[in-house]
Order: C-alpha cells, then sequence, then structure tokens
C-alpha cells in the first residue's frame, strides 16, 4: 500500500491539510496511526501507478506503508467542515483504499 503525505516543515501530515484542517493526522514513519476524527477512515492507495497519479502538489511526499484493514464497511467521508457524511465510493480517485491505521515505512 502507498500514502501520500505533506511535508509541513518536517511534520508529515494529511495530504488533506488545507481542506479538512480539523481531520488532519500527523504520521511518524515507523509508528502506526489511526484518524483523528472518531469513525472515520485513513486513505491509502492500493498500486504505486494509483498513488503517483494522485501525488500532484509541491511538498507532498509518497511513502510505502502498512496498514490494518477495516474490520467492517466504512461509508463515510468528511464534508468542508470537517463533518462525517455519507459518500459515494465514486467520490475518490481510482485506487483509493479505507484502512483503520498507517504506518509509514519508506519514502519513495
Amino acid at each position: 500500500m502507498y500514502k501520500i503525505v505533506s511535508n509541513q516543515n518536517g511534520k508529515l501530515v494529511s495530504a488533506c491539510h488545507p481542506i479538512l484542517a480539523d481531520a488532519v493526522v500527523q504520521y511518524i514513519p515507523g509508528q502506526f496511526v489511526g484518524p483523528v476524527v472518531k469513525g472515520s477512515a485513513l486513505l491509502v492507495f492500493d498500486t504505486i501507478d494509483h498513488a503517483k497519479e494522485f501525488l500532484m502538489y509541491e511538498g507532498n511526499e509518497l511513502w510505502s506503508c502498512e496498514v490494518v484493514q477495516i474490520d467492517k464497511p466504512m461509508l463515510v467521508n468528511f464534508n468542508s467542515k470537517g463533518l462525517i457524511e455519507n459518500f459515494s465510493k465514486k467520490s475518490f480517485p481510482e485506487g483509493t483504499v479505507f484502512v483503520s491505521m498507517v504506518k509509514l515505512l519508506k519514502r519513495i
């Protein structure tokens, strides 16, 4: 699996940080982290090619990662206020996978 994060002054945070400030996760390489908002998920990509298609902003980094899969289906998304609402899977880039925890392994 692959995770895109934003490097903000040496801190690795969610790539969505400008949009969903209340849901920003800080990632620490080698440590599992979960979502800030209870009942939500972290998003990763299933292949390096899918991840590279989304790697478009300066300051973003691509990492290989280990994940903990979600044990039940989760159909949630954040709206512009960081609130959880139902979504269509089509709302996300191809190859998006919803997981409960992410551990960054190696920067690519």
